[in-house]
């Protein structure tokens, strides 16, 4: 385009053209992205975001509104989950190997995209090329009837059952390409196990929750047991609020196991156990010193004229006060 327009004394034009690797979608196609974009991840954060509050909400319904987003998504979730043990996707055709393979293995979303990479090859010529080809090996080219596509270039290794296209779709998305799975249906080939990504197979939620527990009972990290610990807690905190007997009995507990963990502390010469008891007495006797939590100080955007978002009763007022002035005219 460059040499097409005369734009070669344009700084910009030539500085994207020595950045292309970092933006250009075509330098990237071998690694795993799953089709996301670089700004997807900070779009569907904003919109989350956005969802949760606005700019006039307090810190704390912000939080229980998160709240709520992220027992949505689990919810969801466990029903997708559900869905893909329980039920079995429609195929197109019967007694396809690997359309079967594929229903057994992939989940219901993943199967949708599979059965459509698998049947789009039906208007794609297969040839393959007797020059580089083996016993071992099978090089085929591919393309698109009656259309000026491009050319793909398909190895297929007999022995260990490795595929590799030109197209790299696997390695971006993580399932075979049409061209792979066309070569693999015409050679009698099931999925090799080594194109069948764990993430995109039915049972990953319960090899997850496995290997949390596997975890959680081996070796962790400290951020992993400090997170998981703090939400156990939390959870028995808000289950006890409500009960002054619950309360009092769980103030004895963490008094009494704060006090059994410095003991344990000192015992196995730690460093600061007077931090952790001068921390915990802090917090027994000088709750009351504590400045309290406040809200940040708004700050008007630029370009807002109204940043207070008005209520129901607001219209109601300015309604009675348009009947007041019209009777007083009258």
């Amino acid at each position: 385009m460059m040499d097409d327009y005369n734009f070669d004394g344009h700084n910009w034009l030539k500085g994207m053209y020595n950045l292309r690797r970092s933006w250009s979608t075509t330098f990237s196609n071998n690694k795993f992205s799953v089709g996301l974009l670089a700004t997807s991840r900070c779009e569907g954060t904003n919109l989350v975001l956005k969802k949760a509050g606005n700019r006039t909400i307090s810190l704390y319904s912000f939080v229980l509104n998160y709240e709520k987003v992220q027992k949505t998504w689990h919810a969801n979730e466990k029903i997708e989950d559900t869905r893909c043990r329980h039920g079995k996707p429609a195929t197109i055709l019967k007694n396809n190997p690997l359309l079967d393979h594929g229903a057994n293995v992939y989940t219901l979303n993943i199967f949708n995209l599979f059965q459509v990479e698998l049947f789009e090859p039906l208007n794609i010529q297969l040839r393959l090329q007797p020059s580089h080809s083996d016993h071992f090996s099978r090089v085929f080219e591919m393309q698109y009837y009656g259309q000026n596509s491009k050319v793909r270039i398909l190895v297929f290794d007999v022995q260990k059952e490795e595929i590799r296209c030109s197209c790299h779709k696997f390695d971006s998305m993580g399932i075979l390409c049409r061209h792979a799975l066309r070569v693999l249906n015409c050679m009698n080939v099931h999925i090799p196990e080594m194109y069948i990504k764990k993430r995109w197979t039915k049972g990953m939620r319960n090899r997850l929750s496995n290997e949390t527990s596997a975890c959680v009972s081996g070796n962790e990290s400290e951020m992993v047991f400090v997170n998981q610990k703090m939400k156990f807690i939390y959870d028995l905190i808000m289950q006890c609020k409500a009960h002054e007997e619950t309360r009092n009995m769980l103030t004895e507990s963490f008094n009494s196991v704060a006090e059994e963990t410095i003991t344990w502390l000192e015992n196995l010469s730690i460093k600061d156990p007077i931090a952790c008891n001068d921390l915990i007495s802090s917090e027994r006797n000088d709750q009351s010193t504590e400045e309290p939590l406040r809200n940040p100080l708004s700050i008007k955007s630029r370009g807002i004229t109204n940043p207070c978002i008005r209520r129901h009763w607001d219209e109601k007022s300015k309604k009675g006060k348009r009947k007041g002035k019209v009777e007083t005219f009258k």
